[in-house]
């Protein structure tokens, strides 16, 4: 029988932990292990020291799927984006016929992305601040040899992407603004994105190249921009920030020359509301639309909310 060793959120902050529980792999080969940390970055660092001896898995926030489940609204199965694209007017039909799903899809919008605003929805916006400055103050630091005032300075470009999000990044400009060298403004995008705080997208083409420009910047999930964004939210930037984080989780998220995402180098979308057409995607093979504040779709029109189901 296999003996079961579980370390708690806290280990990421012992100096040598990948290698004490490397070791213990090594030595203990019956000893089943399973650790935890809240450290995106850090994990994501020692996950190198892993490779063939551990799975390591991220744990996103809620989808919409989950929200409502854990409202105790809705209990959906997941979908594959192959059943969204192809059955999309039956699947929400047969939704729709249960629950007010627009009223729902707008909480989820404003509060449902991280569980603890179960505990207390009038601080839920201060804790996701509370939670963006410890990644910025700890977590960096703990993997990068980064100053208390270079960490002043991600915190500016943190606060200009998320008052410009969706944000095109003029690297000459920005690093001006910010104080901080072009490769290195590069790299602190890219490390944000990593932590969970941004998406950095880029053209399929450019997939290869790890630390190129990015060709936009949204915020991680809706939640952050409105933690961060307070009056300057923009409804197109919400729409396309919870697409991106819906589908980045199992799929390949890149930008679009017709259009707005490309998905799997396959599928190309255009993000809008109700009355968005698809005029600009019309000559394009493979293209969709999606609508908020739609219910139920037709064609290649789908609500938007049900890409919140994917996960």
């Amino acid at each position: 029988m296999s003996l079961l060793c579980a370390i708690f959120t806290t280990m990421h902050k012992y100096r040598t932990w990948s290698t004490e529980i490397k070791n213990i792999y090594d030595s203990y080969p019956n000893m089943h292990i399973v650790f935890t940390g809240s450290s995106m970055l850090e994990i994501f660092k020692a996950s190198v020291d892993f490779s063939r001896r551990a799975i390591v898995y991220e744990l996103k926030g809620l989808s919409f799927r989950e929200f409502l489940k854990y409202e105790n609204q809705l209990d959906l199965p997941v979908l594959s984006l192959k059943d969204i694209l192809t059955n999309h007017r039956s699947i929400a039909s047969k939704i729709v016929s249960k629950i007010k799903i627009i009223p729902e899809f707008q909480k989820y919008i404003e509060y449902g992305y991280y569980p603890y605003f179960k505990e207390d929805i009038q601080t839920y916006y201060v804790k996701i601040q509370q939670a963006i400055n410890k990644t910025l103050d700890e977590d960096l630091p703990a993997i990068e040899a980064i100053e208390y005032a270079t960490i002043l300075k991600i915190k500016k470009l943190l606060a200009t992407i998320a008052e410009m999000v969706p944000f095109t990044p003029n690297i000459a400009s920005l690093s001006g603004s910010v104080e901080v060298a072009r490769n290195m403004l590069v790299k602190y995008l890219y490390l944000l994105d990593r932590a969970g705080v941004i998406h950095c997208l880029s053209e399929p083409k450019l997939l290869l190249q790890t630390l190129a420009k990015p060709q936009k910047v949204y915020l991680e999930n809706t939640n952050i921009i409105k933690a961060l964004a307070f009056q300057r939210e923009d409804i197109g930037n919400i729409r396309k920030t919870f697409f991106t984080s819906q589908l980045r989780v199992n799929h390949q998220v890149n930008t679009a020359v017709n259009g707005d995402f490309t998905i799997d180098r396959k599928y190309v979308f255009e993000i809008g509301g109700k009355s968005k057409t698809n005029r600009q995607i019309k000559d394009v093979e493979n293209a969709y639309v999606a609508a908020d504040d739609i219910e139920t779709g037709f064609g290649n029109k789908i609500p938007l909310w049900m890409f919140g189901l994917l996960y």
